[in-house]
């Protein structure tokens, strides 16, 4: 089982490229077929997730071998969906992204390019009234709100469709939340890969640093 040990273990300096070839050196070596097709599959979904430019040669050549080599649907679907997802990294957002329409609880409108701000890192989050993952997450970073705001620009967006509930939950979180526009909800869903949710994006001089920031990992840490 070295390949799948290697392959489990979730600390942060294994996010590099030397453990990234030796994980699929043990992976081939120890496990066949589907094994080998799941495993490697799922190798590629997390440093896809991770979205560093320092391994990219490495993604590349990763994900033309799977796509030629790997015969379960599924998997194939799986490294296409993250491969489309890790090209958006250390790229500007669209201009049709940042220029999205969000509301205020008065109504007010309000675009994303407004919100980020240039001499802060931004972290975004995706959230709903609905999704009891968000809120456990938003009030962890309201028990950290004060060492989070010095050095971080939050931004909440809120998938709610009723802009009662939207209102009525923010209100109780005590957050300041915007909501999306019926007109480019979709756009901006698809951009982002919504769903699931909390889906948490970290932006930096309007650049993607990373589109599936670990929000919640980040907050237990405490920086």
């Amino acid at each position: 089982m070295t390949g799948f040990s290697i392959l489990t273990k979730r600390v942060a300096y294994e996010y590099n490229v030397d453990h990234l070839r030796r994980t699929i050196v043990s992976i081939k070596s120890n496990f066949k077929g589907l094994q080998q097709e799941f495993l490697l599959s799922y190798l590629f979904r997390r440093y896809c997730r991770k979205q560093s430019e320092d391994y990219h040669k490495e993604i590349e050549s990763l994900f033309t071998e799977l796509t030629e080599t790997i015969k379960n649907k599924e998997y194939k679907f799986v490294v296409s969906y993250w491969y489309e997802f890790y090209k958006k990294a250390n790229k500007e957002i669209p201009d049709s992204i940042l220029n999205a329409q969000l509301y205020l609880s008065n109504n007010d409108s309000i675009n994303l390019r407004s919100l980020i701000q240039n001499d802060k890192l931004n972290i975004v989050d995706f959230w709903a009234s609905w999704c009891s993952p968000c809120i456990k997450q938003i009030n962890k970073y309201n028990d950290n709100i004060g060492t989070i705001n010095n050095r971080y620009n939050v931004v909440f967006i809120s998938l709610d469709e009723e802009s009662d509930m939207h209102l009525k939950s923010s209100n109780k979180l005590k957050i300041k939340s915007y909501q999306l526009s019926p007109f480019n909800t979709k756009y901006v869903k698809e951009f982002f890969a919504i769903p699931p949710i909390p889906r948490t994006v970290l932006i930096a001089n309007k650049i993607i640093k990373e589109c599936d920031f670990d929000f919640n990992s980040f907050l237990e840490i405490g920086r």
